[in-house]
């Protein structure tokens, strides 16, 4: 497990450390969240994702306090999943649904600008 983290770690450099020092602090939920946001039905899942990388990514990821929209852009949609579930985003992907990670992996490795 120790390697594992060292790994993560690793891919992330810098900006990893340091949104790693931030913790969870700034993993809050969103205000305006509403529960049922991705319920299906209420929008198309390209305007989901978009709402959810604005709203709980887009703070660190075009600020250059991690890898940029198009780095992540370039990873398959497990890939993505796999960070926000037991990778170096965990911490901060942890207030979101399973829905919601579905939809925002597979929306940003469709695209890697709005």
């Amino acid at each position: 497990m120790i390697r594992l983290a060292a790994l993560h770690l690793m891919r992330a450099g810098i900006a990893g450390l340091a949104l790693l020092s931030m913790g969870a602090a700034h993993a809050q939920p969103p205000a305006t969240a509403a529960p049922d946001a991705v319920s299906p039905g209420k929008a198309e899942p390209s305007v989901i994702g978009e709402r959810l990388y604005n709203e709980r990514c887009a703070t660190c990821h075009e600020a250059g306090r991690a890898p940029p929209r198009a780095r992540i852009a370039a990873n398959s949609p497990q890939q993505i999943l796999e960070a926000l579930d037991t990778g170096f985003m965990a911490a901060v992907a942890m207030f979101l649904t399973p829905a919601e990670k579905t939809l925002l992996a597979a929306h940003l490795s469709e695209t890697s600008a709005p």
